[in-house]
């Protein structure tokens, strides 16, 4: 006999294909992604260097799940069904804000149907004195005037990184009164180990002059980072996102490099196809009057990551990989 739960799943599939929202693999073979959170408050964040900060904090009393893990920030396509299903369970959806994340928070808070919806936006947290202006993604000689907007890539910096930590406990202590304690004890146990990943980065750089921490960028990702650890980012390889540079921007950052005695190019990998910045260290090489000897560094911006990576010290292990690839990029780059 068929169930009248089975009836109204099935009417409820039926909906969903209607609107194009199921997938080909059936509902009924859906899992709720929120069945081990029984009793806990769920927190949805929006990509992978918010989960590593949600859950140092959480620890096991809360429940977190990451919207965009393989995609990351930069998803503009439908939500699936599964993420329809998080933002639609969650108590709180977290999000780094600042023009990245933002409208992905309104178009889930209309469609996912959860009436609650609630949204931490970390970007709204810093002092505007803090935050950079967005780079120009025009060629030269296109008309360009305008408002570039807010580089939103600060999880990248130490101190705008302790800042998101700060404000997602906050509002965790807010919605969740009976674990305040827990809370605040992981947090400050978090913070501590920040503080201990900037100190690692002044000892490995350490031998590095300052005139000499000069680095061209894969793509425009690296201000905050950049800052945080006293390295110049004098430009970057990509104009536009995802769209290879043509031979007169090859040929402007390959000057560039020659007259800043930029001996370090960052990649990234994300990306496969690292061709543009080979040809430029190539040419630096190659160049008779003044050989520069360049090397590569991958310097992982934090956007995507595999969803079986992920874990509270995933941030912590991300930046330091990047560290020690630039360190090594910076001392090979001496020789």
């Amino acid at each position: 006999m068929i169930s009248r739960r089975n009836v109204v799943r099935s009417f409820f599939c039926l909906c969903l294909m209607g609107l194009g929202l199921a997938s080909t693999g059936g509902c009924a073979e859906r899992k709720d992604p929120w069945s081990n959170a029984t009793g806990k408050v769920k927190i949805l964040v929006s990509f992978a260097p918010i989960y590593s900060f949600a859950k140092s904090i959480a620890g096991e009393d809360a429940e977190i799940e990451c919207l965009l893990t393989e995609t990351g920030p930069h998803f503009h396509g439908d939500a699936t069904n599964k993420q329809l299903t998080l933002a639609r369970g969650c108590d709180l959806f977290i999000i780094n804000g600042l023009g990245l994340d933002d409208d992905l928070a309104k178009k889930l808070g209309t469609s996912s149907g959860n009436k609650n919806w609630r949204v931490l936006d970390l970007g709204k947290k810093f002092d505007p004195n803090w935050l950079k202006e967005g780079i120009c993604h025009h060629e030269e000689g296109d008309p360009h005037d305008h408002d570039h907007g807010i580089d939103p890539h600060v999880w990248l910096s130490i101190r705008h990184a302790k800042k998101m930590v700060e404000s997602i406990r906050d509002e965790l202590k807010a919605i969740d009164p009976a674990h305040v304690a827990g809370y605040d004890e992981r947090t400050q146990a978090y913070l501590k180990k920040l503080d201990e990943l900037h100190n690692q980065a002044k000892e490995l750089l350490k031998e590095i002059p300052e005139k000499e921490r000069r680095v061209v960028s894969f793509h425009d990702s690296l201000a905050y980072f950049g800052e945080s650890f006293g390295i110049r980012i004098v430009d970057s390889i990509m104009v536009r996102p995802e769209v290879e540079p043509g031979p007169d921007r090859l040929r402007k950052i390959t000057r560039l490099c020659q007259d800043k005695e930029v001996r370090v190019l960052t990649v990234e990998p994300q990306f496969a196809e690292k061709s543009a910045a080979q040809a430029i260290k190539s040419a630096l090489r190659g160049d008779k009057e003044k050989p520069i000897p360049a090397e590569l560094a991958s310097v992982d911006p934090l956007e995507t990551a595999k969803p079986n990576e992920l874990s509270a010290d995933w941030y912590i292990k991300k930046m330091t990989e990047n560290l020690n690839h630039l360190a090594k990029a910076f001392k090979e780059a001496k020789k």
